[in-house]
């Protein structure tokens, strides 16, 4: 009943962020940046992945490029995307897998990937992935719990200040979820 409790808590919560975000400025978020190193801001989630993590073992690794670890960006939005992102790549990796933050840079953007070691995307399905309450598996014996409200809002948020998101393959099993940032 706790479980369930907090899960519809943290529904509700990401319901009004949707629902907020809908109505902020764009500028605001555009306006309201800082400096910030991506290294230190993953890290600092990490107890609270573990949190969610249970009894899978899951390891976390943080490895970025040298030339890509500083980010000038709403601190708000970013940890918001980092969450949606990590928790999305722990539900779907099994017990005892990996999840790793990389980063490259691409010209005047860095590149920042979430990789899981889950069962993978169908091609037809990655757009769909980013769509409001929509679940990879619809079945009524799923496997993995959600709403279908963490990579929308991951898109959502970067949309608003102008960047990119998109899901790839993670060979040879898993996905990668990349989005770009502004140095």
């Amino acid at each position: 009943i706790e479980d369930e409790a907090d899960n519809l808590n943290g529904l509700i919560s990401q319901l009004i962020e949707i629902s907020e975000l809908k109505e902020k400025d764009a500028n605001v978020l555009k306006e309201e940046v800082e400096q910030i190193d991506l290294k230190e801001c993953i890290e600092s989630l990490i107890p609270q992945f573990n949190k969610q993590v249970g009894d899978k073992k899951i390891q976390f690794t943080v490895t970025l490029a040298e030339d890509a670890q500083s980010v000038t960006v709403n601190r708000h939005l970013l940890t918001r995307v980092l969450i949606e992102a990590g928790r999305n790549a722990i539900k779907f990796t099994r017990r005892w897998g990996e999840v790793c933050f990389t980063s490259t840079r691409k010209g005047n953007k860095i590149e920042l990937s979430v990789s899981d070691m889950g069962v993978g995307i169908d091609e037809n399905q990655k757009q769909k992935a980013f769509d409001l309450f929509y679940q990879v598996d619809d079945s009524s014996t799923r496997k993995f719990g959600g709403a279908g409200t963490g990579l929308y809002l991951c898109k959502s948020l970067l949309e608003k200040i102008g960047e990119e998101i998109r899901l790839e393959d993670n060979q040879p099993k898993g996905t990668i979820l990349t989005f770009s940032l502004p140095i």
